[in-house]
């Protein structure tokens, strides 16, 4: 059994073994006698990678330490008796009760309104570590250095200026204009919106994706008929093919 506490993306992210994890929310599982705390990914998924195990003993003591660090504070007037309120309404309903509250479109009944869509982008960033490590051989010492268990990542830098481009990962097109209101309010909508199921995931033009060197490679041969005869490549495929390679490429 779990329970999954849902938030726009934290401002910090978490950290677990393999690095950081961008955070909408928090999954409980519960274990009997513990609680398993996971945080939820941006793309709404449970991540493994980061888990803190909580004794059901301690959930009183945890819950008065988060109110004295954080007051709880009411966002929605006290429903009356027999009143329920807003949290009680389903994903659409909120949506439609949130198009009330927002500034009418100007012109409603336009006949071509623009699409709209959710999309993922993301960009790579390396997380580095040097490790002292002592060990046999080489062999033994890169096994040793790749084993998560005995080397954690506590110290380990992120390099920034060595991020791979930002590129599209996955896009839907939203149709309705009540989930479009909800989309617009918060990260955790849309990444519940995405992943939903009920929304067909969009091919992404290869412009915009992160191509792969493989097939990158078997492209510009082809396109330089190589293999039929001795071939001269140059201009822009030889400077792709030396960056390809790790080699300096004039300017």
């Amino acid at each position: 059994m779990s329970e999954r506490i849902r938030f726009d993306r934290t401002k910090f992210d978490s950290k677990g073994r393999n690095g950081y994890v961008g955070t909408t929310g928090i999954n409980v599982v519960d274990l009997g006698e513990e609680l398993f705390l996971e945080p939820i990914t941006t793309r709404g998924i449970n991540s493994e990678a980061c888990r803190i195990v909580l004794p059901k003993s301690a959930i009183t003591a945890l819950v008065e330490a988060l109110e004295e660090i954080a007051p709880v504070q009411a966002t929605w007037p006290r429903a009356r008796s027999g009143e329920q309120g807003p949290d009680h309404l389903s994903t659409p309903a909120r949506g439609a009760a949130a198009a009330a509250d927002r500034e009418r479109d100007p012109n409603p009944h336009r006949s071509n309104p623009m699409p709209h869509y959710i999309i993922e982008r993301q960009y790579l960033l390396p997380v580095y570590q040097h490790l002292a490590v002592e060990a046999p051989d080489l062999d033994t010492a890169c096994r040793e250095a790749l084993d998560d268990g005995e080397h954690d990542w506590e110290d380990a830098q992120e390099d920034y200026e060595s991020s791979r481009p930002t590129t599209i990962i996955s896009a839907v097109e939203i149709a309705s204009e009540e989930e479009w209101v909800i989309a617009t309010k918060s990260q955790y909508e849309r990444s519940g919106l995405m992943y939903d199921g009920r929304h067909e995931l969009i091919e992404i033009p290869r412009e915009f994706t992160e191509r792969d060197r493989l097939a990158e490679l078997a492209e510009i041969l082809e396109r330089n008929h190589c293999g039929t005869a001795r071939v001269l490549i140059d201009g822009d495929d030889l400077e792709r093919l030396k960056s390809m390679a790790g080699m300096q490429v004039d300017r």
